[in-house]
């Protein structure tokens, strides 16, 4: 693959990140965080009151029948199913409400409109105006006398987790244990009932959104092992059944064992083709897996699924739906697979996203934008990264990662009074910088140490080279798990670099493999670890081997300094 410089077009998407604060219209905080998958509301019902919502070929397929459901009503109520499971709650209440629309008997529509309306384990905590308003439709749809007994058990457990007064320390701002053990009770009286049983164990992950692991990532946390339960025994007897795929892979990824997923998402992938979260939703365990290259190609398409919905309802793009989510798995799996023009192309899209005023939201956007930058970076000279245009003071974290990998390019290059001018004016404006955000803060100290590791390494001091970058891996291994992960490249593969430079081939090879720990399949820790063998005199075609595999990008990447 040809090595091109980064233009003026890839520069002009960052053009506004230089504009002045006073410059920029401002945005309420509770508007920027909306931006966040983490945060991501459905339209209030007045906003698509005027929307008429249509069928949609290619779906999750679904079906529970509704008592009293005429087959118009019955195939929106299953679209809105279809949705829940593609995480699209907004179409999803908008498909309940058009089949009330069609059968105001069906009472389940009502249950379905409330469920849309959240929470969710992406959705953060429901505020308390729309939990009323929820309540209000699982009281309405109590009122009929047409729900089964089965129906009318689902209803009530839905209105006791939109009751009143929730716990203060529920994650989801609702009566979250109460939800969860009333539906394991009623899946457990339909234990044959696989739409039942996954909405048991979502409830079940509801309870802890993204907590489902002890420190070993082998044992599940307590509400985690219900849910696995839960859906492991729907997957044993329907493998195809979407949902449970869906939420096996979240299950998993965090863990050390992402691969049990791996049927599971081989499957989801084609499974409801205008879904884009559920033809996204492989990638997490691609990516966690080593299979850098689908992971890519899952997202270039779920990017393409989500324009097409747009188009199909009438509604605006460019950035429609979770682009940034799908395009911050490109630029990272892309790089991960040595993919520089694929990394490049990806990152200018995510900075093409964050470039209105609008959409620059605090933490989130820094996080997104540094892992654009720290792509650019992998794949860039020193000269290409000070032409990077400097950050804006709004994004004090973005500007302190952009001298921290000026530092290190300027360092891999030998120039070495100028890498360590930038890393003291890192320094006195980290100073001056405001209190950073939990989610950026360590990442600014990792591009700090691994800055002044590559200075030192390219003063030939590997084993401080080595000392300083352990030091940064340390702090790697403490970050949350986040997808992709908060810092692209797995550290410990450069303090093996080092190590190897230092002439300890063995514990090189001791760091490449704690890096492959971090990222299975790296092909960059793969080669290096392939490197550290041929040291210590070990046969190393089969490493080699899985280089070859796993690489799609130019071999001249592959060099100790790039690791």
């Amino acid at each position: 693959m040809r090595h091109t410089t980064i233009g003026t077009a890839a520069l002009a998407l960052l053009s506004p990140l230089l504009l002045p604060v006073s410059a920029q219209s401002s945005e309420a905080a509770d508007q920027l965080k909306r931006l966040d998958p983490a945060g991501c509301k459905a339209p209030s019902a007045e906003a698509t009151a005027g929307r008429r919502m249509p069928l949609i070929d290619g779906l999750a397929k679904v079906h529970w029948p509704v008592a009293s459901a005429t087959p118009q009503a019955q195939r929106f109520f299953d679209q809105g199913l279809a949705l829940l499971y593609g995480f699209e709650y907004d179409k999803a209440a908008r498909s309940f409400a058009r089949g009330a629309a069609l059968d105001p008997g069906c009472a389940m529509c009502l249950w379905g409109q409330a469920l849309a309306m959240g929470p969710y384990q992406n959705s953060g905590p429901i505020p308390d105006v729309e939990r009323a308003k929820a309540k209000a439709l699982t009281e309405r749809a109590l009122a009929s006398d047409k729900l089964s007994p089965t129906e009318r058990a689902l209803v009530l457990a839905l209105d006791s987790r939109y009751a009143p007064a929730p716990p203060k320390n529920d994650a989801l701002g609702v009566h979250g244990v109460r939800y969860a053990e009333a539906l394991a009770a009623l899946a457990a009286a339909h234990p044959a009932d696989d739409v039942l049983l996954v909405m048991a164990g979502q409830a079940a992950m509801e309870v802890s959104p993204w907590d489902y692991w002890q420190a070993d990532g082998r044992t599940p946390l307590p509400w985690a092992a219900r849910a696995i339960r839960a859906i492991e025994t729907v997957l044993a007897r329907s493998p195809d059944q979407p949902q449970a795929q869906h939420l096996y892979i979240h299950l998993t990824e965090a863990s050390q064992q992402p691969g049990r997923a791996e049927r599971a998402a081989d499957m989801l992938e084609v499974a409801a083709p205008a879904s884009a979260h559920l033809v996204h939703m492989p990638s997490h365990t691609f990516y966690r897996v080593g299979r850098f290259a689908d992971a890519v190609r899952g997202n270039r398409r779920a990017i393409q699924v989500d324009d097409a919905m747009a188009a199909r309802l009438g509604e605006a793009r460019p950035f429609y739906g979770y682009f940034r989510h799908h395009t911050h798995f490109i630029v990272s799996a892309a790089e991960q697979s040595g993919d520089a023009a694929g990394a490049r192309a990806a990152a200018a899209q995510l900075e093409a996203a964050f470039a209105k005023p609008h959409a620059r939201g605090a933490d989130y956007a820094q996080a997104l934008l540094a892992t654009a930058m720290q792509a650019r970076a992998q794949f860039a000279t020193a000269d290409e990264m000070l032409a990077l245009p400097e950050p804006t003071a709004d994004l004090p974290a973005l500007r302190l990662v952009w001298r921290a990998l000026r530092a290190e390019a300027l360092g891999r290059e030998g120039r070495l009074s100028a890498a360590e001018q930038e890393i003291k004016w890192l320094r006195l404006e980290r100073l001056r910088a405001p209190a950073l955000a939990e989610r950026v803060e360590p990442v600014v100290r990792i591009a700090e140490h691994v800055a002044v590791g590559r200075i030192a390494y390219a003063r030939r001091n590997y084993r401080g080279a080595a000392t300083r970058l352990t030091r940064a891996a340390a702090i790697e291994a403490s970050l949350s798990y986040n997808e992709p992960p908060a810092w692209h490249q797995p550290i410990d593969a450069a303090v093996g670099a080092a190590l190897l430079k230092a002439g300890d081939a063995r514990a090189a090879r001791a760091a490449f493999d704690r890096a492959l720990l971090r990222r299975p399949g790296s092909p960059w820790a793969l080669w290096g670890r392939a490197q550290a063998e041929a040291a210590l005199g070990q046969d190393n075609r089969a490493t080699l081997t899985e280089v070859d595999r796993r690489w799609t990008g130019d071999r001249k990447w592959l060099v100790l300094e790039r690791l």
